[in-house]
C-alpha cells in the first residue's frame, strides 16, 4: 500500500529461520510472510509513510470506550499486556500466557472483532466421564484429537500412555481441543488432522463407540436403540451429497462456487423431496 509501512513485531517473538522449518503449514507460511515484510525499511521510504499499521501480540482487549461527546463513538480500546508463563517455550502449541496486570489505553475509531471464543462445557459430559478444562477450554485429548479419559497422577504422559488412555470413539476438534487461536487455516488443517485420526484407528480396530473391536457396524447398533427411541432423524453421506448438488446448483447462478445453506429446517425440507 503507496504510503503505508508496517511496523514489525519484536524480533524476539519472530521465529528463526530454522524454527519456520518446523512448523505446521499454515503457521509456516504466517510466519514467512512477517519475516519477509520485517525488515527495516529505509530512512526515504519512513519519510514518505504518511500512515503505518502493525501486529501487535501479548494483549487482550478489556474493555471499549466510547467518546465524551458521544456515547455511540468509540475512542479507545483498553488492552491488558500479556506474557508467556515462565519456561513456556513461544512456538509450543501448549504455552500458555498470563495477564501481567498492566493495561494500556490504544486511541481508536473503529475495531473489528475477531477473537476466539473460549469454550464451555457441554451439560453431560461429566457424566460420560468426559473431563473438561475449565482453564483453558479444552478436552484434553492427545494432540491428535482422541479424548483422554482422566489421567491418574501416577500414569505417564507419554505418547504410548496417552493413546492408551484415549476414550473410544471419542475425538475432538477446533478450539474445543486446542483452545481459541489460530485462523481459518489452522482450523482447516486441525480438522483435518483429526479426520485422518478417526480413519487410521477405524482401518486399525480400534476399540470405537460400546469398547468393542467388532466393527463399525457395531458402534453403531450400540446406541441405534436410543436414538431411535428419542425419535432422532439420522443423516447419511448420501444425504451430504444432495445438499452439496443443491448449493452448488444455487452458487452458479450467483457466480459462487456455492450458496450455503444454513438452516437445518431447510436442509431437512430439502432431503424429503
Amino acid at each position: 500500500m503507496p504510503g503505508t509501512k508496517f511496523n514489525p513485531p519484536p524480533a524476539s517473538i519472530i521465529p528463526s529461520e530454522s524454527e519456520i522449518k518446523s512448523l505446521p503449514r499454515p503457521q509456516k507460511r504466517i510466519a514467512q510472510l512477517i519475516q519477509k515484510h520485517s525488515g527495516q525499511s529505509s530512512p526515504t521510504e519512513q519519510s514518505v509513510s504518511s500512515k503505518s499499521w502493525s501486529l501487535d501480540f501479548l494483549f487482550s482487549p478489556t474493555s471499549f470506550n466510547s467518546s465524551s461527546a458521544s456515547s455511540s463513538t468509540l475512542s479507545s480500546l483498553t488492552l491488558t499486556k500479556n506474557a508467556y508463563e515462565l519456561g513456556a517455550e513461544p512456538l509450543d502449541r501448549k504455552a500458555r500466557v498470563v495477564s501481567t496486570g498492566e493495561s494500556i489505553d490504544l486511541p481508536a475509531d473503529i475495531s473489528f472483532r475477531s477473537v476466539g471464543y473460549k469454550s464451555l462445557p457441554l451439560p453431560g459430559l461429566s457424566s460420560l466421564g468426559i473431563t473438561f478444562d475449565e482453564r483453558i477450554g479444552i478436552i484434553p485429548n492427545d494432540v491428535h484429537g482422541r479424548v483422554l479419559a482422566p489421567l491418574q497422577s501416577d500414569q505417564g504422559h507419554s505418547e504410548e500412555s496417552l493413546i492408551a488412555k484415549a476414550q473410544p470413539g471419542l475425538y475432538c476438534a477446533g478450539w474445543v481441543k486446542r483452545g481459541p487461536t489460530g485462523v481459518i487455516a489452522s482450523t482447516m488443517d486441525d480438522a483435518f488432522s483429526t479426520a485422518d485420526v478417526i480413519v487410521a484407528d477405524w482401518e486399525n480396530n480400534v476399540p470405537f463407540l460400546g469398547n468393542t473391536r467388532e466393527g463399525p457396524s457395531a458402534a453403531w447398533n450400540g446406541i441405534k436403540q436410543e436414538v431411535e427411541a428419542l425419535g432422532l432423524r439420522r443423516t447419511e453421506w448420501k444425504d451430504w451429497k444432495v445438499l452439496d448438488d443443491v448449493e452448488r446448483e444455487r452458487g452458479k447462478s450467483k457466480g459462487k462456487p456455492r450458496e450455503k445453506i444454513v438452516n437445518v429446517e431447510e436442509m431437512l425440507s430439502i432431503l424429503d423431496k
